[in-house]
């Protein structure tokens, strides 16, 4: 019935979408649109973290291991006359003193809760586009894939036709949440300590919306022109994993969407 009213609800959508559910309890899994690969925007920071975790696990980093904002590669001074930063973001980042040390911790927390894309920057600098690719498949996501820093600005904006996109796939998704709740990522702890941050995520107007606020959500969401994804998993009575993706198409009408879905989804698990 579930399956019947979500596909009811985007049959007439004007765009792309994809949705992936999963009772926690019962195992039922079911799909709906296409559940494939969309632009990853802001989803490409799951990826990262993994990966960031990763090396926290084998002692390549360490948590209070400093970085300092002023290095040329993650700070830029949007007032200068000449810039010569090549990767360049939005964020928080950029507001703080360029002289100030961040910890490692500080910036994934930076990254994840207020999705800050300076703080993606920084760590895919450290962690490396091949590492965090290899870490994906060896997890079983071999079509969500990292291949750029976040380019903002009109100068990249200009060149973004010519450079490869970042993906993740929707199926793939609700997978990787599953084994995070079953602590199967990293290790139970470092799974537990994902789902910790991605539990304080501020971009709270898709899946969040319409859930009571005494019942915490583990998402993450991504953002960009044409495109909205929020994948995450909602800590009802009866746990479930909603991950949806929309692409070519309005971003309000999308999003108006994807809440829809999740009250179907949360309602239906009312109902068991």
């Amino acid at each position: 019935m579930l399956l019947e009213m979500i596909n009811n609800r985007i049959e007439h959508f004007p765009g792309d979408i994809g949705i992936g559910y999963v009772d926690l309890k019962s195992g039922k899994k079911c799909y709906a649109g296409n559940c494939d690969v969309y632009p990853a925007a802001g989803l490409a920071k799951l990826l990262l973290l993994i990966e960031i975790f990763n090396q926290l696990n084998e002692g390549k980093i360490t948590e209070d291991e400093k970085i300092k904002l002023a290095d040329e590669r993650y700070y830029r001074d949007e007032h200068a006359e000449n810039e010569v930063n090549p990767i360049i973001s939005y964020g928080i980042a950029r507001y703080l003193d360029p002289s100030l040390k961040l910890t490692v911790r500080d910036v994934c927390t930076m990254m994840m809760v207020i999705s800050d894309n300076t703080a993606f920057n920084i760590l895919l600098d450290k962690a490396g586009i091949d590492r965090v690719n290899g870490t994906l498949y060896d997890i079983g996501m071999n079509k969500s894939r990292i291949n750029r820093f976040m380019l903002f600005g009109k100068a990249d904006r200009e060149k973004e036709d010519d450079i490869v996109d970042n993906y993740v796939s929707v199926s793939e998704l609700t997978a990787l949440y599953e084994k995070m709740y079953n602590g199967q990522v990293i290790s139970e702890d470092f799974s537990r300590r994902m789902l910790d941050l991605l539990k304080e995520h501020q971009r709270t107007n898709i899946i969040p919306y319409p859930i009571p606020d005494d019942i915490s959500v583990a998402h993450q969401t991504g953002l960009d022109e044409g495109v909205v994804l929020d994948a995450g998993i909602i800590y009802s009575e009866e746990p479930f994993i909603l991950a949806m993706g929309v692409k070519n198409a309005d971003v309000r009408d999308a999003e108006a969407v994807m809440r829809d879905i999740t009250t179907m989804c949360y309602e239906n698990h009312r109902k068991q």
